[in-house]
């Protein structure tokens, strides 16, 4: 089982070449490159949006590391017209097309929060159809993640947050490139159990995961071992499912206010949490 780590948690820090650099050098195998910062989706709008995934790979192989999930742009999941002509639906496509570029076998893609009104379950299956096209074309899965909302008093709401839910949407697509990401701070916050999610998924279907600890209240994107997740509960269910992906942390808000000094050593800690992890799963 590999460590990876996205790379938006740190790429405020360094250019794409040294934060590659860093993760290698904290003991990360692989990486879930991040198409959802400003900076990149403005390049995915360019017409020289391929050197993007050039730049990259040239980055990796200098660094002797491999790509192994990436996340689409966030822009597109507010809502908008699924035609290339709208800007951060083609970013969207554009980073499926790149991802596969890059060696990733999934790239993450995140449900649309629907306005009042609009049925959430009937938009996003249009939605996810509408990408059908391009998994088939660059080989790739696009992993649908579990994600959340706020009500009025910015109290966390699921969405698409329980294995019913998720298998069932997956099931209407029916379509073996439309796979499942759980992201485990997610599932908490939204009402599920992070083990009760992973268990009503089939390890064939789950082919991208968002590591991150959580206090049960909001979305906090914190290394494992820092918060209030059941870590030895939820690698029991990794191993009874049989998962055999990879462990990809997702911590931005760790590194958020840190001193840049401290980012290498971050990095370092965050790798032991999930070497802590993958020990624990891989366990007989």
């Amino acid at each position: 089982m590999r460590l990876s780590i996205n790379t938006g948690c740190t790429s405020q820090f360094y250019s794409i070449a040294e934060n590659l650099r860093q993760i290698r050098s904290a003991g990360f195998d692989c990486f879930d490159f991040s198409f959802y910062l400003s900076e990149i989706e403005q390049r995915l709008c360019r017409g020289d949006y391929a050197q993007l995934a050039e730049e990259v790979l040239d980055a990796a192989q200098q660094n002797g590391i491999v790509c192994n999930q990436a996340h689409a742009p966030f822009s597109f999941s507010f809502g908008g017209e699924m035609d290339l002509s709208e800007p951060s639906y083609l970013a969207l496509v554009r980073s499926i097309e790149l991802a596969a570029r890059l060696g990733a076998e999934s790239i993450v893609v995140h449900s649309v929060l629907t306005p009042a009104g609009v049925d959430l379950t009937e938009y996003n299956l249009v939605y996810f159809r509408s990408l059908i096209p391009y998994c088939e074309k660059y080989g790739i899965h696009i992993a649908f993640e579990n994600i959340f909302d706020y009500d009025p008093t910015h109290r966390c709401l699921g969405r698409f947050a329980t294995p019913e839910l998720m298998n069932r949407f997956l099931d209407t697509l029916n379509h073996p490139g439309l796979t499942a990401c759980v992201d485990v701070g997610h599932a908490a916050i939204g009402g599920t159990e992070p083990e009760t999610l992973i268990r009503g998924i089939s390890a064939a279907r789950l082919t991208a995961l968002h590591i991150q600890d959580t206090d049960y209240l909001d979305d906090r994107h914190l290394p494992p071992f820092l918060g209030l997740q059941h870590w030895d509960g939820i690698c029991e269910a990794l191993r009874e499912i049989g998962y055999r992906g990879d462990l990809t942390l997702e911590i931005p808000k760790f590194f958020t206010h840190m001193d840049p000094a401290l980012v290498p050593a971050g990095l370092a800690f965050a790798a032991a949490s999930g070497r802590c992890l993958i020990e624990k799963i891989t366990r007989k």
